[in-house]
């Protein structure tokens, strides 16, 4: 079971869910999505992973509005956000940020 998050941080994890799924339905073609929150070490890490067709690393790299988004999200925060995709291989989003901090809208 979760602790309780902060307002910040909890609005902070759901845009972030929320744009990486929506990603997901418009872009991906997967077959199948996880979303996966836990508390570990200080930190509440969200992992979203998909079958989907995947990004170039350039995609991914330099990124939509929506991936950028979701990094000022995380940096606001002083929270990493890692994605990891290859074509035909799936997209895999992880975001993490500290329990402690507080400022993310």
């Amino acid at each position: 079971m979760l602790p309780p998050l902060a307002t910040d941080v909890s609005l902070c994890l759901y845009r972030i869910a929320q744009e990486a799924l929506q990603n997901v339905a418009k872009h991906s073609h997967a077959h199948s999505a996880s979303v996966e929150l836990r508390v570990q070490n200080g930190q509440a890490l969200l992992r979203i992973v998909d079958d989907g067709v995947g990004m170039c690393p350039e995609q991914h790299r330099v990124g939509g509005m929506g991936l950028a988004g979701m990094r000022e999200r995380v940096m606001a925060l002083d929270g990493t956000l890692k994605i990891t995709s290859a074509p035909m291989m799936g997209t895999t989003i992880e975001g993490s940020v500290p329990l402690k901090k507080s400022q993310c809208g």
